[in-house]
């Protein structure tokens, strides 16, 4: 069973952390979650694009490539942990770099 650590209003881009995240894992948490709203907003909130390049990209279907691409952006943002991968893929690292520079992916 997952708990519910963190969550993304794709409607707006807010974000939101459960008061239950330890400190030392809240930053990975918030990195997470924000690596969701950069993503859309880079496919203009389409959900439909992002999802079709993501998965292109990340593979695993629309619900585990949004959660690679979001522990991969996280990771390389400086986050130590992450719930999803560790993201030892070169490719999707690569792909992680792009969405963080706020592209699309190829």
């Amino acid at each position: 069973m997952t708990t519910l650590r963190g969550a993304t209003d794709l409607a707006n881009g807010d974000i939101y952390i459960s008061p239950n995240v330890p400190a030392s894992k809240v930053y990975a948490v918030a990195s997470h979650e924000y690596a969701h709203a950069r993503t859309f907003y880079n496919y203009g909130w389409n959900m439909q694009a992002a999802n079709i390049a993501l998965n292109a990209w990340f593979g695993g279907g629309d619900v585990t490539a949004r959660e690679r691409a979001a522990d991969c952006m996280a990771i390389a943002e400086g986050a130590t942990w992450t719930s999803y991968t560790s993201c030892q893929n070169a490719h999707w690292r690569q792909g992680a770099r792009i969405l963080l520079a706020g592209q699309r992916l190829p």
